[in-house]
Formats: C-alpha cells, structure tokens, sequence
C-alpha cells in the first residue's frame, strides 16, 4: 500500500466511505501498528544486546585489570634486583623441563605457598603460565592476593614468551 494511500487514510479523508475502503482502512492501520510494534521489539532487543556487549567489555576490562602485566624487560630488571617473587603455574612436569630461574612451582608448593613467599605484603610477586591466551596463572595470583600481597603481576608473556626471548632457563627436579 502506498504511503500516500495511507497517510489518507489517517488522516480520515472521505476515502472510508465505501465498506471496501473502510476494511482496507483498517487492515492498512493493523498492518502499521504490527509494524511499529515490531520496529519497538527490534530496538528494544538491540538495545538489551548492546547494554549487554557494553557490560561485558567492563568485566573484561575490570578482570584484566585485576593482576596488572608485566613485561619480560621490566621482569628481567626486578630478578637482578632481587625484588621479585615468581610463581610458575604451568605444572610440575613443565616447570622441571625448564621455568624462569628462581620460580616457584605452583603445583606442587600450593599449600605451602605462605610460607615460600616474603613477608612484605608489597612485594612484587609475577605469576605466569604458557603464554598470552593461558589463564592458568590466575590461581597463583588470586592465592597471593587472598594471602594479602598488593603488588601482583602477569607475565602475559609466560613462559612461551621467555623462551622466544632467548632467555635462561632454570631446571628443576
């Protein structure tokens, strides 16, 4: 129907006159109103998608901030100064093939982690796992900050990192 046709009708010119018109009237103002309420569905749903997509990229944003990075040059620094504290959480088998000198093997330290790490509660403390999409080192960074550490890290990096930097590996047994 066209929109001419149907601002006529609307606007209730003599057009309703005949029966025939006055049906086509009133299938057209239905037809309308199934529209407009459909339009209304669609923006309303568009607008819970995005709400949504806009909270999520806030929880992303918030978690990713929860354990701030570190990167391997300024990691390399603090190990020199002895200002680091670093827990491996790739797993035992994986930490005595090769983790970063000095690293603490969470797997098999996790109930003694208390009393492996200093007793500065704002020591630098890096907890790392294979590389930048393992979310593994959470567990070792949340222990740390449940046992009331302020300064933990990520090394997004991990270990996969470490080794394309061509650093040296520590070996455990």
């Amino acid at each position: 129907m066209s929109t001419s046709l149907i601002r006529e009708l609307m606007a209730g010119r003599g057009f309703c006159r005949w029966p025939a018109n006055r049906l086509a009237a009133r299938t057209a103002v239905r037809e309308l109103k199934l529209e407009h309420d459909s339009l209304t569905r669609t923006g309303t749903i568009m607008k819970q998608i995005l709400t949504c997509a806009a909270l999520l990229l806030v929880a992303v944003a918030v978690r990713a901030a929860e354990f701030p990075d570190i990167s391997i040059h300024d990691l390399k620094a603090a190990i020199a100064a002895k200002k680091v504290t670093l827990i491996d959480v790739n797993g035992t088998d994986s930490w005595k093939n090769g983790h970063i000198p000095g690293a603490i093997d969470f797997q098999s330290s996790k109930e003694k982690l208390a009393g492996l790490l200093p007793k500065e509660k704002s020591a630098l403390v890096v907890a790392y796992c294979g590389g930048p999409k393992c979310n593994a080192y959470r567990a070792a960074a949340k222990v740390a900050k449940d046992l009331g550490y302020t300064n933990v890290r990520h090394l997004s990096a991990g270990i996969s990192g470490w080794k394309d930097a061509n650093h040296a590996l520590g070996k455990g047994s």
